[in-house]
């Protein structure tokens, strides 16, 4: 197996269907309610086609407003931004920590996927004050049936906690 985790390519995955599915259902929205002028949706810009109606003097089409171009270009560009944005957060940490433990997890030979996970939890008792519980929480997809493997599951336990 690749030692590439699945949230590398979850971010970039993340950005293309955001810029895709985001920037083309906007762009759409967008010039269907205010390009009322040429009627022209997004595949009609991008294709450079355009509608004329059967009683429509040829000579009376218009050109779309330029402030259109820039308009759908800025609702392709922010959801790309925000996508590229999210491969910045994960050198920061603690999510650098937390991806150099599953790459560290995922060198183990029985690993097939795992999922970590750090967590705090914060309470407040009138006899010891504030407290704060520190959590690490693994999951692992093993490539064998070892479930009941005791030996192992400590071992990658400590390797976590090492990380």
């Amino acid at each position: 197996m690749p030692s590439l985790l699945l949230n590398d390519y979850f971010i970039a995955l993340t950005a293309i269907t955001g810029v895709v599915v985001f920037g083309a259902i906007l762009s759409t929205a967008y010039l269907y309610v205010f390009n009322r002028r040429t009627r022209q949706s997004l595949h009609d810009l991008v294709a450079r086609t355009y509608v004329v109606g059967i009683d429509q003097d040829k000579s009376s089409v218009e050109a779309v407003w330029p402030i259109h171009y820039g308009v759908v270009c800025i609702l392709f560009l922010v959801p790309l931004h925000a996508g590229l944005y999210s491969f910045d957060l994960l050198g920061e940490e603690p999510f650098k920590g937390l991806s150099k433990t599953q790459r560290v997890l995922m060198a183990n030979e029985p690993v097939r996927y795992p999922s970590v996970l750090a967590s705090e939890s914060y309470s407040y008792s009138s006899k010891d004050g504030d407290a704060v519980t520190t959590s690490l929480t693994l999951e692992i997809q093993l490539n064998e049936d070892r479930v009941e493997d005791e030996s192992l599951a400590k071992g990658l336990a400590r390797v976590a906690m090492a990380n």
